[in-house]
């Protein structure tokens, strides 16, 4: 899983979220953060898990396979963007 490009640039999100938790004044706001970027882990996680399941499956090029990988690419970007948002409207607030 580490080998994974993408959860590595994800791990990176974990500096802005550590001095945010460490400097917010809210406990709400820590929490969201803390939330926020677990979903983020745990979305690549599974992602990760499905894409390995398909390559199992078939390592030939199949539309299918190809149609599930991206649901899960979009579910991983789905939750990057919840990140984004909560992050910066509890940086607003």
């Amino acid at each position: 899983m580490f080998r994974e490009d993408a959860f590595r640039l994800e791990l990176l999100l974990l500096v802005p979220t550590i001095i945010a938790i460490y400097f917010g004044n809210d406990g709400n706001f820590n929490i969201i953060c803390g939330i926020a970027y677990a979903l983020i882990l745990i979305i690549e996680s599974l992602n990760t898990c499905v894409e390995k399941i398909c390559d199992l499956v078939t390592e030939e090029f199949d539309i299918k396979v190809m149609e599930i990988k991206d649901i899960g690419s979009f579910a991983v970007s789905i939750a990057l963007v919840f990140y984004f948002i909560s992050f910066g409207l509890a940086l607003i607030v």
